[in-house]
């Protein structure tokens, strides 16, 4: 559900409930997110938001009902072909115990270039940093990425995508189970067709 509260600055507001696989197929895995967003463009290509969300979730180690709660921020500039966007989040790790909470945000810099009236491409970059959990001194996960899409009409994406993972060890969360976040490097080949 969506709408607007004030056209004066385009506020706009964004509700959602979702539900698990589970309400649908029968399998275990059941969970319940209710999301809000408000946004507001301030001057045209300029856009701020905030926003929350509240999940349930059986947690699978311990089969015990968790809630967790994320609220985050964002602000977006688009200028002719460019693109600036800055988000940071913070909220309850939900690979973690009760009480230990994550902290990070990310960077994105694109630039599309119009090559003809059919064909558009866009570079862009990523820098992301996140301490995943601020109860444990694991230090910060910090993953930079890149990618190039080839837009044909509105038709056709192929998008080269590669990301690695810089950060200076690997994230133990306190969990009862063996759950480790290990850097990873790796490449992608993507193709979209809208029919």
């Amino acid at each position: 559900m969506s709408g607007t509260v004030w056209k004066g600055l385009k506020v706009r507001y964004f509700l959602g409930v979702f539900q698990g696989p589970g309400f649908v197929d029968g399998s275990p895995e059941r969970h319940q997110d209710y999301v809000a967003r408000l946004q507001a463009r301030f001057f045209k290509g300029f856009v701020l938001g905030v926003n929350a969300s509240h999940k349930l979730f059986e947690q699978e180690v311990t089969g015990i009902t968790r809630t967790v709660n994320l609220f985050g921020a964002d602000v977006r500039w688009r200028f002719r072909g460019l693109t600036v966007q800055l988000e940071g989040a913070f909220g309850d790790n939900p690979e973690a115990l009760v009480g230990h909470e994550l902290l990070g945000g990310h960077a994105i810099l694109g630039y599309r270039i119009r090559l003809d009236d059919d064909l558009r491409l866009t570079p862009a970059v990523m820098a992301e940093v996140v301490d995943p959990d601020l109860e444990v001194s694991w230090g910060l996960a910090v993953r930079l990425a890149g990618a190039v899409s080839l837009d044909y009409r509105e038709v056709l994406r192929v998008i080269v995508y590669a990301e690695g993972d810089i950060s200076p060890g690997s994230y133990q969360p306190a969990l009862a189970a063996d759950s480790r976040v290990t850097a990873r490097n790796r490449v992608f080949l993507q193709g979209n067709l809208a029919l």
